[in-house]
Order: C-alpha cells, then structure tokens, then sequence
C-alpha cells in the first residue's frame, strides 16, 4: 500500500537505492577478492621460487661434497696416515697435511669441514677440532653405510648440529683394500648462509622440524628444550626469533593435514602469512624432517586493505554520480514522457482538449 501511494519519481529511487547498496556491497568484495587473490599468488610464486632455488643449491652442494671428499681421499698422505702404527701420531699428521691443503683453497679454512673416519665408524681426524676417537657408529648411518657397501654415498643428515650436506666417500689403500671413509659437509649454518643470499630479512624466516624418535636418540633433553622447544605431530619445531610468528598458532590439524600430505614441495597462505615446506629425505629416501620457510605479509594486506579505503572513497563519489546520472536520464527520458502522456490521456478522457 505504502509503495502504491508513492509517485513515480520516489518508486525510482526505492528501487535504484537498494539496487545500488547491492552493486556497491558486491563491487567492494569482488575487487578486494581480486587484490587479496593477486597478493597471495605473488606470495606463492616468490615462496616457491626460493624454495627451488633453496632445492637446487642443496643437490649442487649434495655433489660439491662428494667431490670435495673424493678429492681428499685421493691423496697419498692419506693413505700414509693410516697406516701409521701410532695412531695419535697419524692424526697430527694428517690434520698438518689437511691444512696445508685447505690454506691454498680460497675462502675461510674454517668453512671447509673434512672429517675422516676408520671402520666401522669411528672419529679419525676433523680438520676443525683436535676432538677425535669418539664411536659414531649410533648416528651416523651414512658412514655405517659406506662401511657396508664400500661405496660413496651423499645426502642429507641429522647430526649434533642439525641436518647437514654430506657427501661421503671410501678411502683404499694401494692393494684396494678398505682404510675407512673421508667426508666433506655443510652445516645448518651453511644452509642458512644459502638463505640469507637468496631472502632472508625480517619478514621471512627459516625453521628445522626434525622428526622426534630421530632427534629423542641424539640430542639430551636439555638440548631439545632450549634448541627444539615445541613438539607437535611427532616432530620437533626449532626455536624461532622472531615475535610475529607463533609456533603454537600453527600447531593445528589443519597445519597437521598439510604436513602429513607434503611429499614434495608445497607452499600456502595462512594468518596472512606466507609458509612453504620442503621434506627432508635421508640416503634411504626416508623422511626426516622439514624445512618450513614463513614469511610475514601483513603489512602487505594493510596495504591492500590501505587501497580499499581510497577505492572504497572513490566507488562512493563515482557510483552516486553514475547512479545520479542514470536517475537523471530515467527521468527526462522515461518517466517524464510517460507522465505528460498520462496527463494528456487523463484530460482527454476528463474532455479538456
């Protein structure tokens, strides 16, 4: 009844207003949409690219390394090492001759780790350290192996240090038979210095999830709580420095889902960050771990969001001018034709000519 006692001008606008108010609404959700989608495709797209190269520099230092031992078990004062009587002895010497070698390769001595082993799996000499003799044979299954097969072995893993680079080789004598094995690796701290050429800053960060029953064997309790502090889903999480990322706001079923589905790389959006993961295979091609890359992108939504204000400001002023055009063009074109027609009817039929 209140729609029928309305004159055709205001029937107008009760029907263009609300129409306009849905348009407005839709118009604002689908652009945000639009820019939010674009966002985390670009956040993808980045996240996966560091994750490949990140993957590609591991395999190319997985051979690095390989050659790197093979190189150091090819020289004569190795096999002079051991097969001296006096094994303390032997070790100065060869860590000496280890030296003098590295001293001629470019770059820090320090970033170049040599360490020798004699069967099955014990401590020889580490080009670092004096520390030597201790029994690696509980840990290091890599050396274990070379042990059994007598051939060169590469891969990725968990030492004291976290998950390292290594490329082991066996060292023969003159008459091929089995001395012990020499191994070239990179530390953790090496695979962060890959990041940090590639996107480390203070919106991304690098976190280690070793798998527990591996790291409950190797480190102390003590080291686990200070280094590895969260265990979730049979994984222990590294320590993070950074307070925009709460390792326990991941510790969820969704996150649960996606850890236990990843086979190979996988990237996606969640609290407006950016996560990407990457299994961690052993020799055996078993998994042991993850590397999870995070990177914070909430100044990137305020900024998008920063946009929707001044697009929201501007769909305002640009819809009503559109809207007070249209009403405008309606009327003089439409409405008012069909009024002054109706009045003209209405006299014709009242006999006012």
């Amino acid at each position: 009844m209140f729609f029928a006692n309305l004159s055709v001008k205001n029937k107008l606008l009760l029907v263009l207003l609300p129409t306009s108010l849905v348009m407005f609404i839709g118009g604002v959700f689908i652009i945000y949409s639009l820019l939010e989608s674009a966002l985390k495709d670009k956040n993808t797209a980045k996240m996966q690219s560091e994750i490949n190269y990140f993957n590609n520099s591991i395999h190319y230092h997985l051979k690095l390394a390989q050659e790197f031992a093979t190189l150091f078990s090819s020289y004569d004062f190795v096999n002079d090492a051991y097969t001296k009587q006096n094994e303390d002895s032997a070790a100065i010497f060869l860590q000496n001759e280890i030296a003098r070698i590295i001293k001629k390769l470019p770059d820090d001595a320090k970033n170049y780790q040599i360490h020798f082993h004699k069967p099955p799996a014990q401590s020889f000499v580490r080009s670092w350290t004096k520390r030597r003799g201790d029994d690696l044979s509980g840990f290091r299954q890599t050396i274990m192996e070379v042990y059994k097969t007598r051939k060169p072995i590469t891969g990725i893993e968990l030492g004291i240090g976290g998950f390292a680079i290594r490329g082991i080789v066996p060292i023969f004598n003159k008459n091929n038979s089995y001395l012990g094995s020499v191994e070239y690796f990179y530390s953790p701290d090496d695979l962060l210095n890959l990041l940090s050429k590639q996107s480390q800053n203070n919106n991304s960060i690098f976190i280690t999830l070793i798998k527990s029953d591996l790291a409950d064997k190797l480190f102390e309790k003590s080291v686990l709580e200070k280094s590895y502090p969260t265990e979730f889903n049979g994984y222990y999480f590294a320590k993070t420095n950074v307070s925009w990322l709460n390792l326990n706001s991941l510790t969820n079923q969704n996150f649960v889902s996606i850890l236990d589905s990843t086979n190979t790389i996988n990237v996606f959006s969640m609290h407006k960050m950016t996560f990407g993961i990457l299994p961690i295979y052993d020799f055996n091609n078993v998994k042991i771990g993850y590397y999870l890359f995070a990177e914070n992108n909430i100044k990137e939504y305020e900024a998008v969001n920063n946009k929707m204000v001044y697009f929201i400001v501007g769909f305002i002023i640009g819809f009503t001018l559109l809207i007070g055009v249209f009403y405008l063009f309606i009327l003089k074109l439409i409405i008012k034709p069909i009024l002054q027609a109706t009045e003209k009817i209405k006299k014709v039929s009242e006999g006012i000519f």
